[in-house]
């Protein structure tokens, strides 16, 4: 399950309420849908208050596939094998907090690498807000945090920086200074 929500970048309380029926394995997308308010009530609208689908990577595909085996289209997708109900929105984070011994929380590992990673990876910021089902780009905006590397490889690619001599090796009147013989 969590394999899942950081493969799509949805939220928590809407990755515990998918249904079977949710999944479109023929067009490789989810209906998000739903989601949980105030940790236990279902809502069939998301916090942005729409239905949207969401494309689905391979890997997401992969996961879900065997989920959905021999289950109505009305069951909750993700079941609990110890209670054989749908998990609390405050799972993902207990099990997030428990397996990874991370600071950071369920939340913020999968929305906002999310987020990150598919801006590194070449979208543009319409399209990183349109996955992400933002109503303002200012929003994403907020969820990507610039990995040091990749920009790094970035301002590497740029290849516009004039090369300088050494300070001791230019000997240069104002004259030549401002007549721009000077590389």
């Amino acid at each position: 399950m969590l394999e899942f929500g950081m493969e799509t970048g949805i939220r928590p309380g809407e990755l515990v309420v998918l249904k079977g029926k949710d999944i479109d394995l023929r067009h490789g997308q989810a209906l998000i849908g739903r989601t949980v308010s105030a940790y236990t009530h279902v809502l069939e609208r998301t916090k942005g208050k729409t239905r949207r689908y969401i494309p689905l990577s391979d890997r997401a595909l992969e996961i879900v596939k065997p989920h959905l085996t021999g289950k109505h289209p009305e069951q909750w997708l993700f079941i609990n094998s110890d209670t054989r109900r749908r998990y609390s929105v405050k799972t993902p984070n207990a099990v997030w907090k428990r397996y990874t011994g991370l600071d950071t929380t369920y939340y913020e590992a999968s929305r906002h690498s999310f987020c990150t990673q598919i801006v590194d990876d070449g979208a543009d910021s319409l399209q990183a807000k349109q996955l992400m089902r933002h109503t303002d780009v200012r929003t994403t905006q907020n969820y990507y945090h610039g990995n040091t590397t990749k920009l790094r490889e970035l301002v590497n690619r740029r290849g516009r920086v004039v090369s300088l001599k050494n300070r001791s090796e230019i000997e240069a009147s104002p004259e030549e200074v401002k007549s721009n013989k000077i590389e």
